[in-house]
């Protein structure tokens, strides 16, 4: 299954779309609220801030990230 988002202006065109996804069998539904500590927890994230100041040097950081690792299976 394959979850994803659409984001409409229009009221007429979010009717139409629902209408199209259940003529389709399709499940359409609002996102699940988060718990009381997953809010919690995002929030912590959030205040941690994102500056990227954590990074020192963010390029050699992406090419360590990016480096080639050894796969099961793969010689």
């Amino acid at each position: 299954m394959k979850t994803f988002t659409i984001e409409l202006a229009d009221e007429e065109q979010y009717q139409r779309l629902l209408q199209l996804a259940r003529a389709l069998g399709m499940g359409v539904g609002a996102p699940a609220p988060l718990s009381a500590a997953e809010q919690e927890r995002h929030q912590r994230i959030i205040a941690k801030g994102g500056s990227g100041t954590s990074i020192p040097d963010p390029v050699a950081w992406q090419r360590e990230i990016r480096a080639d690792r050894p796969l099961p299976n793969r010689d």
